[in-house]
């Protein structure tokens, strides 16, 4: 078995923190390219052209979407009755809670 000394031990991790380093320097220098590509004059990978493109069809998604919204929302109130409840008395949920704590709700059975 072949034991490296330090002073090998030392120059393998330098020369492998230099191309840590060069690495480092060239994925900083891709990603401001890829931000602000000065050849093609693009921002994030696109020009203006498509990104004009992308901010319209989302516009368009979004104002498809609101109408969607407000045509159900506008469904749902014309079927509810305005002057009162639709569902009151025995029909409705609230009244049919079943508290322990009020007055007949919680059944004991008495033990022998």
């Amino acid at each position: 078995m072949h034991l490296k000394t330090k002073s090998k031990q030392r120059r393998s991790i330098h020369k492998w923190y230099e191309g840590f380093q060069l690495t480092i320097s060239r994925h900083i220098h891709t990603l401001g390219n890829f931000i602000y590509n000065q050849e093609h004059h693009e921002i994030f990978g696109r020009d203006g052209k498509r990104w004009s493109k992308l901010a319209a069809f989302y516009f368009c998604f979004y104002v498809v979407l609101g109408g969607f919204f407000c045509l159900y929302l506008s469904i749902f109130m014309s079927l509810l009755p305005l002057n009162q409840p639709r569902y009151i008395g025995k029909d409705s949920r609230l009244t049919s809670r079943n508290n322990p704590l009020s007055p007949g709700g919680l059944v004991l059975k008495k033990t022998k």
